[in-house]
């Protein structure tokens, strides 16, 4: 996500940033940091706009994600620093957004400075070998839709939200606890114009395709999209093209397929009902409040999508409908939710030794 540097003697490359490959282990270069300066660990990413650099300040001894972007992606650069500096107004703990701190210039090259994150969501999965159970979805979603509700207070618009742009800010010390980032291509609602979105195919709303106002509810579905891809680790909208992509929206809204090949259902309703097969009744029951939520954000018409404010108060991020169940999956699933708002305040916690045990237990457990 973020990225970048280098120095004499380390091999550039053409396009005046550093050959990462050229770097011995152990063996830092350095990017000039007003008066001080970062020292390159290694390359997190590249891409076409840039690079993204894990680096550390040696006087703080804090380690960042610096993001360096090649002169040919600094045509929007002026936005989207203006949207950073914007986002810098929210407490990015409490927000779930990414820490910006602070811009520089090196070798013609405008370097961006971030905290260090961990990894992405698709990453998360790959490490564990498993799809996210509903428990672990419902966290995640309500971390994002606290992101999302204070960056539309600010009236700021992501419009390119999908699973690479949600960081894990550390697997092993706070399990779950997810940031927003990347506002590249972030517009003030006020400036949202037909064309205006560069979502994703995938995530793209189908209001984008069809020329229709444009508006933070293009975040709301993409978010749908991406909790459905976390549960059935498929993406439920395909096509080559936009038309392709709203013909599938048409006529079945969705039909995922499992590893196997096979049709897992002919509609969204017969997708989430019938996996996993196995389902005691109040994993049923959630699954049920987990395909209102769905609903309610894959609604095609985006004047009656969903706000953020009204997702938080929904029954499957609330848990309302478990209020008198004492089953194990319930009492676990309000065991994570109260691990993850733990792991988001800044508070000290009064833990007793049987609350430190309980929440080491609960932490190898997501991390299997």
């Amino acid at each position: 996500m973020l990225g970048s540097a280098g120095v004499a003697g380390s091999g550039h490359l053409a396009t005046g940033l550093i050959d990462i490959t050229k770097i011995r282990f152990g063996f830092g270069v350095k990017l000039p940091y007003h008066l001080q300066d970062y020292c390159v660990l290694d390359m997190l990413s590249e891409g076409v706009f840039g690079q993204v650099l894990h680096c550390l300040k040696p006087t703080s001894a804090e380690t960042v994600a610096v993001k360096v972007l090649k002169k040919e992606g600094q045509y929007s650069l002026k936005r989207e620093l203006a949207m950073l500096h914007r986002v810098q107004q929210l407490d990015p703990e409490k927000c779930h957004v990414v820490k910006f701190i602070d811009t520089f210039v090196w070798n013609d090259n405008t370097c961006m400075v971030f905290e260090m994150l961990d990894c992405s969501l698709i990453d998360f999965c790959k490490r564990r070998k498993k799809r996210p159970n509903l428990s672990e979805i419902r966290v995640i979603a309500q971390q994002l839709l606290m992101a999302f509700e204070a960056l539309g207070e600010l009236g700021i618009v992501h419009t390119d939200l999908k699973p690479d742009n949600v960081m894990l800010v550390n697997c092993k010390n706070q399990p779950l606890k997810v940031k927003l980032i990347d506002f590249g291509v972030a517009h003030l609602k006020s400036e949202m114009k037909l064309g205006s979105s560069h979502q994703n195919i995938y995530y793209q709303a189908p209001e984008v395709s069809l020329g229709l106002p444009l508006t933070e509810a293009l975040d709301m579905w993409s978010l749908g999209v991406v909790l459905v891809v976390l549960y059935l680790y498929q993406r439920p909208f395909s096509g080559s093209s936009p038309y392709n992509k709203l013909r599938t929206i048409s006529y079945t809204l969705m039909a995922p397929i499992d590893t196997a090949g096979q049709l897992q259902g002919s509609n969204l309703d017969e997708a989430i009902r019938s996996y996993p097969p196995e389902i005691t009744f109040p994993e049923f029951r959630d699954r049920m409040g987990f395909l209102n939520l769905l609903r309610k954000l894959l609604h095609v018409d985006f004047s009656k999508r969903i706000t953020p404010s009204e997702a938080l108060q929904h029954e499957f991020i609330t848990l309302e409908y478990f209020e008198e169940n004492q089953d194990e999956y319930v009492k676990q699933a309000r065991d994570l939710m109260g691990l993850v708002q733990r792991n988001t305040s800044r508070d000290p916690q009064n833990l007793t030794p049987e609350k430190l045990k309980k929440q080491f237990l609960l932490e190898e457990t997501i991390l299997l």
